[in-house]
């Protein structure tokens, strides 16, 4: 967040999108929440763990008109996020 925030100074709003089934969610959630709560910013948390979820979860960031979309690795999104580039761009 301290690296995006330094890149994006006019940051207000990010999207953290993670897989639910990774064992240090709550753990990584509260860390990034933590460091958006100190930047005065709004942090949208997402789960994604199957195509389905991510198709409703695209949607949602770009309805939130987000400034940054965080993305916790996940072999899952590299395997769905890289296939489409249009909606990537929307962001």
């Amino acid at each position: 967040m301290e690296l995006l925030h330094e890149i994006l100074p006019g940051l207000s709003r990010t999207a953290f999108l993670v897989n639910p089934s990774n064992r240090n969610l709550r753990i990584d959630a509260a860390e990034i929440q933590a460091a958006a709560d100190a930047l005065g910013e709004h942090l949208k948390v997402l789960t994604a763990s199957t195509e389905s979820e991510l198709d409703t979860a695209l949607p949602t960031i770009i309805r939130q008109r987000v400034d940054a979309l965080l993305v916790k690795p996940a072999p899952f999104f590299i395997n769905q996020l890289i296939p489409r580039p249009s909606e990537l761009q929307a962001l």
